[in-house]
């Protein structure tokens, strides 16, 4: 006999009746003994049901068979009838259904043993009631072809249903069998063996799994990823179709973003209306489908994504809304079109052969393309795209934040394939093991494929136009500056070959106070421009035009000229109820002929592409900083000054011909940017645009490409740069001399009276390399422009160069950025 405990284990235990008891018996008493003693083997077997040979061969009698029921079988029933053999063959399943019968087989009261059910061609219900109009009572699924290439826990398919199903069949009664104990019992009846069995329901363990809490848990954690990533996708899509002009598949943001929409309506079906398939909602076809094609989609989203990161490498970041690089373009269309041709191919394959040795082979293929070819492929894709993206950056001298942040992004897609292929393969096998085992490994693929989403989604940026965020994408984005306060995209030039080209550290060693470091907020700078109606066109030049005095009445007998807005309206709050002014964090290097409204609206896009906060951000603007008075002697504390605050923001108005880059005041405060061999720590570095320039800037790279950006920034000449005040621009000049000079840090006069005798310069000084920007501003009081003679051709070149490395690293941050 074969005893079934109640966990749904077999314990083989074998009655052998010839120790002279039944061995010398005639044939009649001994078959009496035989039926008694299953008899006695029923009534004391466990309480768990199942299908119990109870007639036949002898090595068979008692043979227990766990045999949980469909969910259109009636729950409770007992049948005790013989067994009769069915095969696939026996009907035709051309029309989709097993209307017609092929065979001569008699099932009347009998219990179907129905081996290798074509359930791809006819769901299970299908099939019970085709049995049934031929007679028979009972309907047992034995599926050989499951049993050779896994292990599977029987009952896994009994919650399966198709588009057509009635969902309720009161006979035959219907019950799965599927496991290796089976094959003997085939095998007998395949030998023409007549047996006779009982048959009722075996509780499927599986089914406990769906009540319980952590069951509930991964359905509301993968639910609510679903939603922060859909939120997301809808939003920046918004954005986007703003920001272009309407809808454009020709753009790789807005194809991705449609296509990770389409992914999370697919697996809201899978994972939210039926969770993980566990309440046989959504018909098993269609469930399948789903699972399948959101897995190739997603394969599709992974390699957009690292195509145009690798071709935005290809371009030192300066990145386009569209594949540039027809290298790239051709890459990316076959291995979509053959990702969607094998998945086609595959699936429908798979539902029109049935052959058994046929199906081993579609789920060998889909192991293959979904677990393993696809996220290899991919994993192979971004290690190329990774080291591809490492290079371009080192060789555009890229901030190094901006390296680390797309190396992480690279790093993050390779983990993510390869846990993708790891847990795709073991859920492939886990979809015909435990029903706890299978939600597990569901719940973290999902979590998986989730994330790349994420990460897809979250990559791009739209320019010009302010991005809504959700209520779960705020909440996501505090929890995250609360958890990584810090991180962010931009940071200071690296050294590398910017150190080589810059001679000393400049303007070092001089003492500012902290009135001269105070600093504005966007919304300061709002309220200012509608409390003085400045127009989109008035200049920023014109806020030195007002005069302002403390409020303080000690104060109010000096000249207004002595003081700058910030220590006049010190204690000033803005329109959003924060202090206006505080000590400052970015220095803004900036063009006072150009729009005063054109460059807030830049600082907000730099706010807002460097995720930081309006309230807390303080921006150094020397017509709100510095004093009238006092601009001349400026120019010897710039580089403490910048220094002090360690963040440079230059606003490029108009990109394309940046007037900032022909004033010599903002070129000498772009060059104490640049890290020395002396002061490596570098000065943070950025570029910004204003919305409308954002967009002409990325249209110019879509039509001319990546050199003519380059050459644009590039077309200075400092000898050419202008100042406001003619004295200022002679000042400078001579900065540059003394510093980028042939002898480095000398000042060379021609004067009708030698520096060497003037009175006015302490002897200790004369000559000193550490002291020539100290003593420049006191050797130009008595100099005449006409008096200087630079060192102005080594000088300048060298000036210029320093100039130009430093735009051409904070470019390619800046383009990584928008």
């Amino acid at each position: 006999a074969r005893l079934i405990s109640r966990g749904g284990i077999c314990f083989h235990v074998r009655l052998y009746p010839p120790l002279n008891i039944v061995s010398g018996m005639t044939r009649p008493w001994a078959a009496a003994c035989r039926l008694a003693l299953v008899t006695l083997q029923l009534a004391l077997r466990p309480s768990t049901a199942a299908l119990v040979v109870v007639a036949g061969p002898r090595e068979l009698l008692g043979l227990s068979l766990t045999s949980p029921p469909f969910a259109f079988t009636p729950e409770t029933f007992r049948v005790r009838a013989p067994l009769a053999l069915v095969n696939s063959a026996d009907f035709d399943y051309a029309p989709g259904r097993p209307d017609t019968y092929r065979g001569n087989q008699n099932f009347s009261g009998k219990i179907a043993l129905h081996v290798n059910v074509p359930w791809g061609s006819a769901s299970a219900e299908q099939n019970a009631r085709a049995l049934g109009a031929l007679g028979a009572v009972g309907w047992a699924m034995a599926n050989e072809g499951d049993v050779g290439l896994f292990t599977p826990v029987t009952g896994y398919n009994t919650h399966r249903w198709i588009r057509g199903d009635t969902r309720s069949l009161a006979t035959p009664v219907a019950v799965d069998i599927t496991s290796r104990e089976m094959l003997p019992l085939i095998a007998a009846l395949r030998a023409g063996k007549e047996l006779v069995a009982e048959l009722s329901p075996s509780p499927f363990p599986g089914r406990a799994a769906y009540g319980s809490w952590w069951y509930w848990l991964l359905s509301a954690v993968v639910t609510l990823q679903l939603c922060i990533v859909l939120e997301l996708a809808l939003t920046k899509l918004h954005a986007f179709i703003r920001s272009d002009g309407g809808l454009h598949l020709s753009s790789i943001p807005q194809l991705l973003l449609l296509v990770e929409i389409w992914l999370c309506a697919l697996r809201f079906v899978f994972c939210t209306i039926d969770p993980f398939f566990a309440h046989a909602i959504v018909p098993w076809r269609e469930n399948v489908i789903v699972l399948s094609q959101s897995t190739v989609l997603s394969t599709i989203t992974s390699s957009l994504f690292l195509v145009f990161f690798a071709d935005a490498a290809s371009s030192s970041g300066m990145a386009s809304v569209t594949i540039a690089d027809p290298r790239y373009k051709r890459g990316l269309l076959w291995f979509n079109v053959v990702a969607v041709l094998w998945y086609a191919i595959v699936e429908i394959l798979s539902w029109t052969i049935r052959v058994k040795s046929m199906n081993r082979i579609f789920i060998i293929l889909k192991i293959g393309y979904i677990g393993l070819l696809f996220p290899a492929v991919i994993t192979a894709m971004a290690t190329v795209t990774a080291r591809r993206v490492r290079k371009a950056l080192r060789a555009a001298i890229a901030p190094s934040k901006i390296v680390d942040r797309i190396n992480f992004y690279m790093v993050r897609a390779i983990v993510l394939e390869l846990a993708f292929m790891v847990i795709g393969v073991v859920y492939l096998w886990s979809c015909v093991g435990s029903r706890a085992f299978e939600i597990i490994w569901l719940a973290l693929m999902y979590t998986v494929l989730v994330t790349k989403s994420f990460q897809h989604v979250a990559a791009f940026k739209p320019l010009g136009v302010k991005e809504w965020h959700g209520p779960l994408n705020t909440v996501r984005f505090l929890a995250a500056r609360a958890l990584f306060k810090g991180c962010g995209y931009s940071s200071s030039t690296r050294v590398g070959k910017i150190a080589q080209v810059t001679p000393t550290a400049i303007s070092k060693g001089d003492v500012v106070t902290d009135d001269l470091l105070l600093g504005v907020t966007v919304c300061f700078l709002h309220d200012f421009c509608e409390a003085h109606a400045f127009t989109r066109e008035a200049p920023t030049s014109r806020v030195s035009t007002f005069s302002f005095a403390p409020e303080d009445p000690t104060s109010q007998c000096l000249d207004a000229a002595q003081f700058s807005v910030c220590v006049a309206q010190r204690d000033a709050t803005s329109s959003d109820g924060r202090p206006a002014i505080s000590k400052a964090t970015h220095f803004v290097s900036h063009a006072q002929s150009c729009s005063l409204r054109k460059l807030v609206d830049a600082l907000e896009g730099f706010l807002f592409t460097n995720s930081l906060s309006k309230h807390d951000t303080y921006f150094w603007i020397d017509v709100f900083c510095l004093p009238r008075t006092k601009v001349q002697a400026y120019v010897a504390h710039i580089g403490v000054i910048e220094r002090r605050i360690g963040s440079v923001v230059m606003v490029l108005d108009p990109w394309n011909a940046p007037v900032c880059l022909t004033r010599v005041w903002c070129l000498y405060e772009v060059v104490h940017t640049v890290p020395s061999t002396r002061d490596a720590a570098g000065i943070t570095f950025h570029l910004t645009l204003s919305s409308s320039e954002r967009v002409s800037f990325v249209a110019a790279y879509e039509k001319f490409g990546k050199q003519h950006i380059e050459d644009v920034l590039a077309a200075f000449d400092a000898r050419n740069a202008m100042a406001t005040v003619e004295a200022d621009k002679h000042m400078i000049f001579a900065l540059i001399a003394s510093t980028f000079g042939a002898n480095e840090g000398h000042m060379f006069f021609r004067s009708r009276r030698s520096s060497s005798r003037n009175p006015s310069i302490p002897s200790s000084k004369r000559g000193s390399s550490a002291s020539a920007h100290s003593d420049c501003s006191g050797a130009l009081a008595l100099a005449t422009p006409g008096d200087i003679v630079l060192d102005s051709k080594e000088a300048f070149v060298r000036f210029n160069k320093t100039v130009r490395v430093a735009l051409m690293g904070a470019l390619t941050g800046h383009s990584w950025q928008i």
